[in-house]
């Protein structure tokens, strides 16, 4: 009698936790949009000279993989939000607000982008 207690509880624990996590909302992803005209995107230039650009618009999170090498710089446009980057220190996290310019540390790698 106590076996079949003991297999109910944790079977009602297991259902309350599924419901838990089946009511989590699903992780928001921001939008990769074309840079061309996006005066309001967040823009994130990387590339020795800074010529690469990926844009981006709307709240939610951007992964970049392994990181976006020799990563130079994140115009914010109208968002606020922030960037992790990785740095031969350890990872930092950089923010921005609405109209500013964050500056890269030289070295660093744009692993993920949030946007507020």
């Amino acid at each position: 009698m106590k076996i079949a207690t003991l297999f109910s509880a944790v079977g009602a624990s297991a259902a309350v936790l599924a419901g838990t996590v089946a009511l989590a909302p699903p992780a928001m992803a921001t939008e990769q949009v074309s840079c061309v005209g996006a005066w309001d995107a967040v823009v994130i230039s990387w590339a020795m000279d800074g010529s690469n650009k990926l844009c981006y618009e709307g709240a939610g999170n951007a992964g970049f993989g392994s990181g976006l090498p020799q990563s130079q710089s994140v115009e914010a446009g109208k968002y606020s939000g922030y960037v992790v980057v990785d740095l031969p220190q350890g990872n930092f996290l950089f923010d921005f607000k609405p109209n500013e310019t964050v500056h890269i540390p030289s070295g660093g790698e744009i692993g993920s982008l949030h946007i507020d």
